[in-house]
């Protein structure tokens, strides 16, 4: 039987490539969820994932475009996990549909969260265009909203006024679990926190959209 060289047990270089910037796309998360944009290190990425800083270069030329990588998969797993928004449905149900799968995705992925509530109040980390990648998911939220002023169904209010009250507490929810004290901290992935929340939110939803 022949044998088999250490070299030859490792995979191909492109897959090699791949997976080295997959994990440093998943390091990179979870340190720009931790410090923002401006605070985080690209060493600090770089050792989590087991290279150095010119490794890392060599996958992503600069923080801005390691930043700009990962914001682009956060919005791009996002919006495939949107299901059920069919036209025929009630507008406030699919209002509701859209709201609880964001709150899905959010307590699964609590690093995106942070990363999107430390976009909205800190405009250094996208100071061009701030809704570059986030635009899909803005426009689903506006477009129903749209809609259901357009049938009635909701009273005529500036979407992005909705999009702030609602969107911003779900991202508050996942995001502050641990930020009232020992004695107030809850667990975002409760069930029974969870179903709390959902239920305030749907009836916050209905005080900000009915018809008057």
């Amino acid at each position: 039987m022949a044998s088999v060289s250490p070299g030859q047990l490792s995979p191909p270089a492109a897959t090699r490539t791949g997976s080295t910037r997959e994990e440093l796309l998943i390091a990179a998360e979870r340190v720009f969820a931790r410090h923002g944009f401006a605070g985080a290190s690209l060493d600090e990425v770089a050792e989590q994932v087991g290279i150095r800083r010119p490794s890392l270069l060599h996958h992503f030329r600069s923080k801005r475009e390691l930043y700009d990588a990962v914001e682009r998969r956060i919005f791009e797993e996002l919006n495939a996990h949107l299901t059920g928004l069919e036209a025929e449905g009630a507008p406030f149900e699919r209002l509701m549909t859209l709201l609880n799968q964001w709150l899905t995705f959010m307590v699964e992925r609590p690093t995106a969260a942070r990363i999107i509530l430390r976009n909205s109040s800190d405009l250094i980390s996208r100071p061009a265009d701030p809704v570059e990648f986030s635009w899909r998911t803005v426009e689903t939220f506006v477009r129903l909203v749209e809609e259901g002023i357009a049938a009635g169904a909701f009273r005529p209010i500036k979407p992005v006024v909705a999009l702030n009250i609602l969107g911003s507490a779900v991202l508050s929810f996942v995001c502050n679990a641990d930020q009232f004290g020992h004695r107030r901290r809850y667990d975002a992935t409760g069930r029974a926190e969870r179903a709390e929340f959902e239920s305030a939110l749907r009836r916050a939803a209905w005080g900000v959209l009915a018809p008057a």
